[in-house]
């Protein structure tokens, strides 16, 4: 976990937090005890129902193309066979769960196949599902506050729809975790610029786990857009953070070169395996 940065302000000789301060960022310090036990509760409630619904469900639907796509394409990566036609399976959809699907299978297979092929493909949607949760309340702390972030992630906890994507060997649950990670990162990133080269490396990586993730990414640009153009000109000039052109830069080279680089289906002609 990446602590946000404590700050404080000072306004007609008066100490305020940054939570008290229109505009301005809240106060976050390294976690106390109490965070640790709310991160550890949070973490049993989003994990403990998405185990037992993991257990108790049958296959379904695209479920054994993931699979086949993941004990498929694993070998090829560790043995670099980039030509290979196999990463033609289910290209439309890109590799990197899959390649989590095939790891957790081979893991378990390694280890004396201790759960199912069908629970072990399922366990990145259940780590993706359970890190969402702690996520929300980690990083949503700064930008709402602790009460409104715990609240967040204790409906996501529990929400039946939530547990049930995470629950699946799908690619939508892990997909959804990097990209709000990406998003979220933004706030702390405002007065720790290196942030948003975590941030598109996040982005790239939802990207590269399914491609609906980049209609994410203009809203991410008009937020940052939007901070720095309409929020950051009414701040106290000692209070303002300075413009990251540089951190900016690196962020847009590193998302689409993360993105490529998770996605080796597409190594062989990027273009037009993109386009179709």
């Amino acid at each position: 976990m990446i602590p946000l940065p404590k700050i404080t302000r000072q306004v007609n000789n008066k100490k305020y937090s940054p939570g008290q301060v229109e505009t301005g960022l809240r106060t976050t310090s390294y976690p106390r005890v109490s965070e640790w036990l709310i991160l550890s509760g949070l973490a049993l409630v989003a994990l403990i129902p998405r185990l037992i619904l993991a257990r108790q469900l049958d296959l379904v639907t695209d479920e054994i193309i993931y699979i086949m796509g993941g004990k498929g394409y694993l070998p090829l990566l560790l043995h670099l066979q980039i030509k290979s036609n196999v990463w033609d399976f289910n290209y439309e959809h890109p590799p990197v769960v899959k390649l989590l699907i095939g790891l957790a299978i081979y893991l378990n297979t390694h280890f004396g196949g201790r759960f199912s092929v069908l629970f072990a493909a399922r366990t990145p949607s259940i780590v993706s599902g359970t890190i969402l949760v702690v996520a929300i309340y980690w990083l949503g702390r700064a930008p709402f506050g602790r009460a409104i972030a715990l609240l967040a992630s204790l409906c996501l906890a529990v929400s039946p729809w939530l547990v049930y994507f995470s629950a699946l060997a799908y690619l939508d649950m892990t997909m959804t975790m990097l990209i709000t990670l990406a998003y979220l990162l933004l706030w702390p990133a405002i007065r720790q610029p290196r942030l948003y080269l975590l941030s598109a490396v996040f982005a790239g990586l939802g990207v590269a786990s399914k491609y609906t993730a980049a209609l994410v990414i203009p809203g991410m640009i008009l937020f940052t857009a939007y901070y720095f153009i309409a929020i950051r000109p009414k701040l106290p000039a000692d209070q303002r953070p300075s413009v990251p052109w540089l951190w900016w830069l690196g962020a847009l080279i590193l998302l689409p070169a993360t993105f490529f680089i998770a996605d080796p289906a597409i190594w062989r002609q990027p273009y037009s395996l993109l386009i179709q």
